[in-house]
C-alpha cells in the first residue's frame, strides 16, 4: 500500500503498520479554516461555507470502512434537538465572559459551560416543541426570573435591566433597586439579555447600559441583536421605558453609541419613552449625573403611576457591636493564585514605578497571549485607618448591615469594620454634588457656608473633580460634619476588580507533573503612589497597584483570567506580519506575543513573519523596561525593535507615532502583505496619535480622500486588522 502526501511524495505502508489520522490538526489548519481556526464558530459552515471547504478537510465522524455508522442519524438528531430547544426557549450563558474550554471523556465537550433557559413568550408545558401560542394576551411576568417573589400590595412593580462588564452599570441598577421602596416601587433587576423577547409591558422598564468601543456589554449582546433584527416591527408597543447610558468620552466616535441605539430602537418599535435618555461620562463625575437622572425618573414614574405618598428616607442601617470570639472556618483555596515573583522594573526617576509580577494561577485556569488577569484588590491599610479614625471606630468592631439590597454590603454573619471597609467599597471615588449637599445637611448651620460653596457647579468642577477629592477627603477637611457611618457607607460604590493585560504566553509558562498542570501568568503594572492633588500632605495611592506592590512571593492573590473581547490575539499563522505599538506598561501584551513567537520558533524551528515593535519610553536607562529581554528577541529574529524616547537625546524620534510616519513606506508594504496591527497604551495619547497617523498614511496613498473617509477605513479594519487595548 502507498500513501501519497501532496508535498513530500509517497510513503510505503507495510502490513501491521499503524496509521493514525491527526483529526485535531486537520480540523484546526489555519490555511483551511482561517486565523480563528481554534475558535468555536459553527456559523463558518453557513452561507456556502460548507460547500467551499476543500475535499477531505472535514472528517468529524471518521472515514472509510471504520467511519461512524450513526453519522446521518446524529446529524439529523442534532438539528432537530437544537431547533426544538430554540423554538421553545431563550438560551443564554450563565457567565457571558465564559471562555470555551474543552474536556475529553468518550467525546469532546465544553468544560464548565452553564446555560440559563427561559420559556419563550407563548410557550407553555402543553405546547413545548410546538409553535408558540399567540392569542394577544399579556405575557405573565410574575414568574420571570427577574421578578422573583410576590410584589407587596402597596409597592408597584418596575424592572431594571442592565448591561455590565466592569460592574459600574450593575452597581447603578442595584442602587436603583435599593431606593425603589422609598418611592413606592419594587424594582426587579436582571441583565438585558434576560429580557430578550420578554420585555415587560405591564410595568415600567429602566435600562442602564454602557458602550465598549461601540459594542454592547457581554450580557447585552443578545438583547441588542434582538432589537436590531426586529427594528421594523412594533414589538415594543405598550412598553414604557427609559435609558441611561455610561461611556468614556475618549472614544468620541462611539461615545454612548449602544444606549443611544437602544433608546432609538425602542421608540421606533412602538415603545413609549418615559424620560429622555440620561448619560454619564466616566472620565468626569461618575455619580452626579446618575443621581440627577435617578431623581427625574422616580418623579416621572410616581406621576405616571399615581403615587402620592411621601418619599421615605434611606433604610440602610448599621449596628456596631464589640467583638465576639471568632470561629475560624476552613474552606477551599480555589480561585486564589500564588505570587511567585514581584519585582521592580524601574523606579520613579522619570515617572511612575513599574513592577513585574508572576502568579501561579488557580487550578483549571487557562488563557491566551493578549488576555487579561483580573485582580480583586483590597483597600490600603492607610486609607482604612483614615476611615476608622474619622468615625472613631476600632478595627475589630463587628458590623451588621441591613435595610439595603446592595449585595456587596450584605454578609451572612457580622464581620469586622476593618474587613468591610477593606474588601467591599471604593474609598477614592470623587464625591458627587448630591453627596456634598448631604454633608452640608449633616453639618451645624454655623459652619455650612464653605462646604455649601463646594457644591456649586463652578467650584465643584475645579476643587472636587479636577482634584479627585473623595467623600473621605472632604470629611477630613470638614471635621464638624456629623455624617453617620451608615450614611457614609451608603454613599460608596462597590470595590471593583481591576484587569491587567497578561504579559506572558501560556506556551512558555506551563509545567506538567504526573497529575497536575501548573500555569503561570505575569503582569506589568504602574505603582500609583503620589501626594494628593487636593492636599500634598495627604498621600494618594492607587487601590490595586499599591495592593499588588505589597504582595510578597508566597502570598495568595485573589484573581482569575478573562478573555479579551476584541480579537487581540496573534494570527494563527505565524508567518502573518504583525505591527505592535505600545508605550509604558502597554508593552505587557506585546511581551506575551514575543514570548509566544519565540516558543513557536524554538519548538518548530519554523520561519516567522516580520514583526515590528514600536515602544514609547521616556528614557533608555530609566524606564526602557524588559530591555535585555527584548534585545534578545531581536537577536533571535523574533522582532525588529523600534524604541522612542521622549526625554532623551538618544535616537532620532521622541514618540512612537513620529517614527511610524517616518517609516511609513515599510509599514504600508507590511500592511498590504496582510499585517495585523496591535496598539496598547493610553487612549487619549497613544491610541489617538497612532490612529491619526495610520489615517494620515492611508490618505497620502489614496489621493483625494477626506479625513472622514480615512476614519471610516480605520473603523472598518478595526474588526480584524487593527486591534487596540487602550486605557485611561
Amino acid at each position: 500500500m502507498i500513501l501519497k502526501h501532496p508535498s513530500q511524495g509517497k510513503y510505503a505502508v507495510k502490513p501491521n503498520d499503524q496509521v493514525l489520522m491527526n483529526l485535531y490538526g486537520l480540523h484546526h489548519d489555519p490555511k483551511v479554516w482561517g486565523d480563528d481556526a481554534t475558535s468555536f464558530r459553527p456559523e463558518r459552515f453557513l452561507d456556502g461555507g460548507w460547500e467551499k471547504l476543500p475535499k477531505n478537510s472535514w472528517k468529524a465522524f471518521g472515514d472509510g470502512s471504520r467511519a461512524c455508522i450513526g453519522r446521518t442519524f446524529a446529524e439529523q438528531e442534532m438539528i432537530i434537538v437544537v431547533a426544538l430547544i430554540l423554538q421553545s426557549f431563550q438560551v443564554e450563558l450563565e457567565d457571558p465572559a465564559y471562555d470555551l474550554r474543552v474536556k475529553v471523556t468518550l467525546t469532546q465537550k465544553p468544560d464548565g459551560l452553564k446555560l440559563k433557559v427561559r420559556r419563550r413568550p407563548g410557550c407553555t408545558l402543553a405546547n413545548l416543541g410546538g409553535a408558540p401560542i399567540s392569542n394577544g394576551s399579556k405575557i405573565d411576568h410574575s414568574t420571570s426570573h427577574w421578578n422573583a417573589g410576590p410584589v407587596a400590595m402597596d409597592l408597584k412593580p418596575a424592572t431594571v435591566l442592565y448591561g455590565s462588564n466592569a460592574g459600574t452599570c450593575k452597581s447603578y441598577a442595584e442602587d436603583m433597586a435599593s431606593n425603589a421602596a422609598r418611592y413606592g416601587f419594587k424594582a426587579n433587576v436582571d441583565t438585558l439579555d434576560s429580557a430578550t423577547e420578554s420585555v415587560p409591558k405591564d410595568q415600567p422598564v429602566i435600562i442602564i447600559e454602557p458602550s465598549y468601543e461601540g459594542q454592547p456589554a457581554d450580557n447585552a449582546h443578545k438583547f441588542t441583536k434582538y432589537l436590531e433584527s426586529n427594528a421594523k416591527s412594533k414589538l415594543m408597543k405598550g412598553v414604557k421605558y427609559a435609558v441611561f447610558g455610561v461611556g468614556n468620552s475618549d472614544w468620541a466616535h462611539t461615545f454612548h453609541r449602544v444606549p443611544k441605539l437602544t433608546d432609538e430602537l425602542l421608540d421606533k418599535m412602538g415603545g413609549q419613552r418615559i424620560l429622555p435618555m440620561g448619560s454619564v461620562d466616566v472620565r468626569e463625575d461618575i455619580m452626579g449625573p446618575w443621581e440627577e437622572w435617578q431623581d427625574k425618573i422616580w418623579a416621572a414614574l410616581r406621576q405616571q403611576s399615581g403615587q402620592s405618598g411621601d418619599v421615605k428616607t434611606s433604610q440602610l442601617q448599621v449596628e456596631i457591636t464589640p467583638p465576639k470570639f471568632a470561629t475560624v472556618l476552613g474552606g477551599t483555596e480555589i480561585g486564589y493564585g500564588h505570587v511567585k515573583v514581584n519585582k521592580e522594573l524601574c523606579g520613579t526617576k522619570v515617572g511612575l514605578a513599574k513592577n513585574h509580577m508572576e502568579i501561579e494561577l488557580p487550578a483549571g485556569s487557562s488563557y491566551r497571549a493578549g488576555d487579561y488577569l483580573v485582580v480583586l484588590p483590597l483597600n490600603g491599610p492607610s486609607n482604612v485607618k483614615r476611615v476608622l479614625k474619622r468615625f472613631d471606630l476600632s478595627p475589630d468592631d463587628n458590623v451588621s448591615v441591613s435595610g439595603t439590597s446592595k449585595a456587596y454590603m450584605l454578609n451572612d454573619a457580622p464581620l469586622s469594620v476593618s474587613d468591610l471597609v477593606s474588601t467591599r467599597v471604593e474609598l477614592g471615588t470623587p464625591i458627587s454634588q448630591r453627596q456634598l449637599k448631604a454633608l452640608v445637611d449633616a453639618t451645624p448651620e454655623s459652619n455650612r457656608s464653605e462646604l455649601a460653596r463646594l457644591a456649586t457647579d463652578e467650584v465643584y468642577k475645579k476643587d472636587i473633580l479636577l482634584k479627585r477629592r473623595s467623600v473621605l477627603d472632604v470629611l477630613e477637611d470638614y471635621p464638624d460634619c456629623e455624617l453617620s457611618f451608615a450614611a457614609y457607607l451608603d454613599m460608596l460604590k462597590p470595590l471593583s476588580p481591576r484587569q491587567y493585560s497578561i504579559s506572558s504566553s501560556p506556551m512558555a509558562n506551563v509545567q506538567f507533573t504526573a497529575s497536575v498542570q501548573y500555569l503561570k501568568a505575569s503582569i506589568t503594572y504602574d505603582v500609583l503612589s503620589s501626594p494628593s492633588l487636593s492636599d500634598s500632605s495627604r498621600p494618594f495611592n492607587g487601590v490595586a497597584s499599591t495592593y499588588l506592590a505589597r504582595q510578597q512571593p508566597g502570598d495568595r492573590l485573589r484573581c482569575f483570567t478573562r478573555a479579551t473581547n476584541a480579537d487581540f490575539h496573534l494570527p494563527q499563522d505565524p508567518t502573518v506580519p504583525i505591527i505592535m505599538v505600545c508605550a509604558g506598561t502597554g508593552v505587557a501584551p506585546m511581551r506575551a506575543f514575543l514570548q509566544e513567537r519565540s516558543t513557536i520558533k524554538k519548538a518548530r524551528n519554523a520561519a516567522l513573519g516580520p514583526a515590528i515593535l514600536y515602544f514609547g519610553c521616556r528614557h533608555p536607562e530609566d524606564d526602557y523596561i524588559y530591555r535585555a529581554e527584548l534585545k534578545q528577541c531581536e537577536l533571535d529574529g523574533v522582532v525588529a525593535l523600534r524604541p522612542t524616547f521622549s526625554r532623551s537625546q538618544e535616537g532620532e524620534y521622541r514618540y512612537a507615532h513620529e517614527r511610524m510616519y517616518a517609516e511609513r513606506e515599510e509599514l504600508a508594504q507590511l500592511f498590504m502583505a496582510g499585517a495585523k496591527i496591535f496598539v496598547c497604551g493610553s487612549a487619549s495619547k497613544l491610541g489617538r496619535s497612532v490612529g491619526e497617523t495610520c489615517m494620515r498614511i492611508w490618505r497620502e496613498r489614496k489621493e483625494g480622500r477626506t479625513h472622514d473617509e480615512a476614519r471610516e477605513w480605520l473603523e472598518l479594519i478595526k474588526v480584524e486588522r487593527y486591534v487596540s487595548d487602550v486605557y485611561d
